[in-house]
């Protein structure tokens, strides 16, 4: 598509891509092609015991989320905007 072609020329904003751990191999891949064809400045960050959504959940006005998780997700924001 012409927006992920942006990101093939050079000049490009940073970008940052993720996915969990325990996504379906599809979505992996998918996501491992497009970094893979992507030029600099980019980096691809796995996230440990997760799939798509970090391990969360609202169950009705309440949002259930694992602290390990969100941990390692923020700290992997952080150090990208840090670099």
């Amino acid at each position: 598509s012409a927006a992920s072609d942006v990101y093939k020329r050079q000049g490009h904003v940073p970008i940052l891509l993720m996915d969990g751990e325990l996504e379906s191999e599809e979505s992996k891949q998918f996501l491992r092609k497009t970094f893979k064809n992507m030029t600099e400045p980019k980096r691809y960050i796995t996230i440990n015991d997760t799939g798509h959504y970090c391990n969360t959940t609202s169950i009705g006005n309440f949002m259930v989320y694992n602290d390990k998780v969100i941990t390692e997700t923020v700290n992997a924001i952080d150090d990208w905007f840090s670099d």
